[in-house]
């Protein structure tokens, strides 16, 4: 089986050089979301057409993109796993779904590519868009659970990696403190059963949005205001 975590080529991928996009992705700061199901079988999904179906079935579009993006451009298949990104104004990603169930996908760190760094570190993360991409994460992995792609249960595991000195921001919104990264790895994660994934797929969001803030020392935001947020973003009212 192919190296999940290297996301290494293998030679039935000739569409996107893997290597040098995710060169280019940890080139500066950059996220890493791997889904993976407890229980471990090889061939849990039939066919990699399958697998790529799945997918398209199940990505999330809630604010002008998909998560995760699916381009028929980018488009390629491994001995066992279906391949996609992206690499649009600074939107540079590169996903594989294996037929295992096991998700792996690394994206940039769209902050770093922006120019408008008006009033504040010229690293940062934004308050907001953190949690509407921790949302889609959590949305998209619930639509893959209703696929029957996890069986027993899944680990879902988030890494924003570079956030060393990074300040939480939102440039829309009026900050008095400064809340600053100790830290260069964050690292959250889930373990769910089935149940408990459709069930509080979008409170587990908040709650994992809410780890991630305190890791930039902001520990007493709104869950209220964060919920509100949240269901402007799934209501598409943004």
């Amino acid at each position: 089986m192919s190296t999940i975590n290297a996301l290494n080529v293998t030679e039935n991928v000739t569409e996107v050089d893997a290597k040098d996009r995710i060169e280019r992705i940890k080139s500066k700061g950059y996220w890493r979301v791997n889904f993976c199901p407890i229980e471990f079988e090889e061939h849990r999904i039939d066919s990699l057409d399958l697998c790529w179906e799945i997918i398209e079935d199940c990505r999330v579009f809630l604010r002008g993109w998909d998560y995760p993006a699916v381009s028929e451009k980018e488009k390629a298949f491994g001995d066992d796993y279906v391949q996609s990104g992206a690499d649009f104004r600074g939107m540079i990603e590169l996903w594989r779904f294996y037929q295992s169930g096991q998700f792996i996908h690394y994206f940039s760190c769209l902050e770093d590519y922006w120019k408008e760094n008006v009033g504040v570190n010229s690293r940062w993360l934004g308050e907001v868009s953190t949690l509407y991409r921790v949302t889609e994460i959590y949305e998209f992995a619930t639509r893959l659970a209703m696929k029957d792609v996890f069986k027993n249960g899944v680990i879902i595991s988030i890494k924003l990696e570079g956030m060393k000195d990074r300040q939480l921001f939102e440039p829309d919104r009026p900050w008095v403190w400064k809340y600053i990264s100790n830290y260069n790895d964050i690292a959250i994660e889930s373990k769910l059963s089935i149940v408990e994934l459709i069930a509080s797929a979008h409170n587990e969001a908040i709650n994992k949005t809410m780890e991630i803030y305190s890791k930039f020392g902001f520990t007493n935001p709104s869950k209220v205001i964060l919920s509100a947020e949240q269901q402007r973003l799934l209501e598409q009212r943004l």
